[in-house]
């Protein structure tokens, strides 16, 4: 069966999948769902498609997170790499707004509300610092 979240995310190494059948990037989301179900097991389906040698722009964007995002001493570099694919594949719009606020959680960035408005600018902000 051909794995269609490889097919969307080609460089995403892993990704964690819980008993009934939902997937997460990061093993803490899969594993807070998991206690929700009645099995609470959750797997780490790891990628093993043949990537190229040379980095995607992508896998640059992320390099360049990793070298000035602050994290704290409980992230791992595979979870920022995915927490900036996350935020390159969120529409910021306010139907996602439960995702937003995660996201500029995650990346500590300073709002002065938690209105949708202010988190898809400071969002947008962001990921135009990024691109620098």
């Amino acid at each position: 069966m051909k794995n269609t979240i490889f097919d969307t995310h080609p460089n995403l190494d892993c990704y964690f999948e819980t008993a009934d059948g939902s997937c997460f990037f990061t093993e803490n989301a899969a594993e807070a769902h998991s206690k929700t179900l009645e099995d609470k097991k959750v797997k780490t389906v790891h990628n093993t498609a043949e990537k190229s040698s040379n980095d995607s722009e992508e896998d640059k964007k992320a390099k360049v997170v990793h070298n000035t995002a602050e994290k704290s001493p409980n992230d791992s570099d595979d979870e920022l790499i995915l927490k900036v694919k996350e935020l390159e594949d969120t529409e910021l719009v306010k139907e996602n707004y439960i995702a937003l606020k995660g996201l500029v959680k995650y990346f500590q960035i300073e709002v002065a509300d938690q209105k949708a408005d202010t988190l898809i600018q400071a969002l947008t902000d962001y990921k135009l610092k990024l691109q620098a």
